[in-house]
């Protein structure tokens, strides 16, 4: 058994001046001034956060939960609510903790954590039977292949997704959730399932009964609609935001927004607590335990220019405006706290599409869309750089490494036609039969959405090598028509075959370019995140630099360096890890208490 666990409930009868988690259902508005002490602190309101108070609650302890945004939530609503489980309880019979092992070992190039690694495969587990034993509804996601699917060990099914979650319970606290990631809306107002995402993407097979599903029971749902536009129904993110709060409702634990972390304070014997501003007003909140779990720096400039290997933006980044900005890395360093990893994100490919009011909207994600026939990528050289179909995180290394190599790439184009662009949708951009150029915003087209009659005049207008460019294209259209390609193994892997057009042959992620118009829009190095931060043990410790734990003082998620290094293992890798560490993080936290 790993030195995380605490295998029975633990209460020590601590005091902390923090009435209102004591059981119960009342929906008391506890305000920061009230409370003045409590067993553990937890920094953040993401699942990581929620899943730290939850279980420090179980075991008995004295938990507030802050927030320093007006909304909670984090960077978990923006996600897919995916968590990458190995041999969860629907896999026992396929899966195995060595194969789990031999896989992150494998696409860590032996640069992870051993002790770490163990951990996770040991307890994540058990964290989601947690998590479903407080009400959060979990599915197996069929066919949801690993990242490096070519790798030993690979899987599919690791995907545990959270089923759709009705928020009229929260009562008026669905209001102060943070609104979900923008492209997960269509037209605004349906909030897309987990289960209609694909057949809408694609007009797959039951396409038109889940459309038909969204609408009708967005119109149905008569009282609501007369409260508010927004859907009650919640999916992804916000649908497991939505099971954890309600949890944290049934159990009274305070969530104080507008509090933002200021300094981690210490006495002789560890952590005392934590200084926070409420609203501009600065006061003490004493706890023998803190809990980091405030994401990382994506949102600070700054920093972001300090660390990262290349410069990208933060308008780029695919994380909440404003909200990462690296407060909890800094507090910690402020107490002699190291840090590792600080090189590396969760990168992702993102676009930057205006709002209707000409106003900036959070960029938009390209996750799937790479993936589909039709379309490819390039550098402003007008050369392909990458298998267009493989997952974010290495489409992302992918632009770097092509960056340092022709110093062409960041941002880099991706290419298509009218095919392409009548069948599918490009992130929150709906497909031609849906939405045809005639309708977009005037300012897009040869501004955000470049379009041409011939390769030549799209090259002109992109400033690309035309030459290059349709040699480039004329190739693309080669592989179409043989179903292989030479250059980069495009629809080899099962991960890319799992995001192509199974309609489409002889390999459903490769198809000509052939057919004008043709399109061309620019593609940044966006990310989910920074991966770097404050570095901890296997019991989710915050190390100072001597390699000692800080004592009380624990962090997860984006607030410390990854698990994965420089790798990205499977969907729902992030929340996984940093929901686990948690979970493991307040088991010894608990336990330490006890012996006190």
């Amino acid at each position: 058994m790993m030195s995380g666990i605490v295998p029975a409930r633990i209460s020590k009868g601590c005091k902390g001046n923090c009435a209102a988690s004591d059981g119960g259902e009342s929906n008391k508005e506890i305000g920061v001034a009230e409370i003045t002490s409590a067993d553990m602190v937890v920094v953040g309101s993401g699942l990581a956060g929620m899943m730290a108070a939850l279980r420090g609650h179980e075991l008995g302890l004295k938990v507030v939960l802050i927030e320093k945004a007006s909304h909670y939530g984090g960077t978990s609503v923006f996600s897919g609510g995916g968590i990458w489980i190995p041999n969860h309880r629907w896999l026992k019979c396929t899966d195995t903790p060595a194969k789990a092992l031999t896989y992150l070992r494998a696409i860590t190039r032996g640069q992870g954590d051993e002790r770490k690694f163990q951990v996770f495969i040991e307890m994540a587990p058990i964290m989601s039977e947690f998590a479903m034993s407080l009400g959060a509804q979990l599915f197996m996601l069929e066919g949801g292949p690993d990242y490096f699917s070519e790798f030993e060990g690979a899987m599919t099914g690791r995907q545990l997704s959270p089923r759709d979650y009705v928020a009229k319970p929260l009562g008026d606290e669905f209001h102060r959730m943070r609104l979900a990631y923008p492209g997960f809306y269509v037209a605004g107002r349906y909030h897309l399932s987990i289960d209609a995402l694909g057949p809408l993407m694609n007009r797959s097979k039951g396409w038109i009964r889940a459309a038909f599903k969204l609408v009708v029971g967005y119109w149905l749902d008569w009282p609501w609609r007369l409260k508010t536009k927004r859907d009650s129904r919640l999916s992804m993110g916000a649908a497991f935001i939505g099971y954890m709060r309600k949890a944290m409702q049934e159990r009274n634990i305070p969530l104080l927004l507008n509090t933002r972390l200021v300094s981690l304070e210490e006495s002789d014997t560890g952590i005392a607590g934590v200084r926070v501003s409420h609203n501009g007003n600065e006061r003490m909140i004493a706890a023998p335990v803190v809990m980091l779990a405030a994401g990382g720096f994506d949102q600070n400039q700054a920093m972001r220019d300090a660390f990262l290997p290349v410069r990208t933006e933060t308008a780029n980044s695919l994380t909440p405006p404003g909200g990462n900005t690296g407060d909890a890395i800094r507090a910690g360093q402020a107490i002699g706290a190291a840090i590792e990893n600080m090189g590396h994100s969760w990168w992702c490919p993102s676009l930057r599409l205006p709002a209707h009011n000409n106003m900036s909207e959070p960029a938009g994600q390209l996750i799937f869309e790479r993936a589909r026939p039709g379309a490819m990528c390039v550098n402003r050289l007008g050369r392909r750089f990458v298998n267009e179909a493989c997952s974010y995180d290495r489409f992302g290394h992918a632009m770097i490494a092509d960056h340092e190599k022709t110093g062409a790439n960041l941002p880099c184009w991706m290419i298509f036609d009218a095919r392409y662009r009548h069948k599918y949708n490009l992130s929150s951009l709906l497909p031609g039969w849906l939405y045809p150029d005639t309708w977009l915003p005037k300012e897009y087209i040869d501004n955000i959405l470049y379009r041409a009659d011939t390769i030549e005049d799209l090259a002109r207008k992109i400033e690309i090598d035309a030459e290059a460019l349709n040699q480039s294209v004329q190739t693309m259209n080669d592989y179409a028509r043989t179903g292989k390609d030479l250059d980069f193994g495009r629809g080899d892997f099962i991960y890319d075959q799992a995001f192509g057009d199974k309609r489409h042959g002889p390999n459903c992620n490769l198809g000509p370019i052939d057919k004008a118009p043709f399109y061309a829009i620019r593609v940044e190095l966006g990310d989910l995140g920074t991966k770097g931060g404050l570095k901890v043990d296997e019991c989710a410790r915050v190390l100072d630099r001597a390699g000692a734990p800080i004592k009380g003082l624990y962090a997860t998620g984006n607030t410390t360096g990854s698990l994965f290094v420089d790798t990205y293992p499977g969907p729902g890798s992030t929340l996984a890890a940093s929901m686990t560490f948690a979970y493991v993080g307040v088991n010894h936290a608990a336990a330490s208490l006890l012996d006190r």
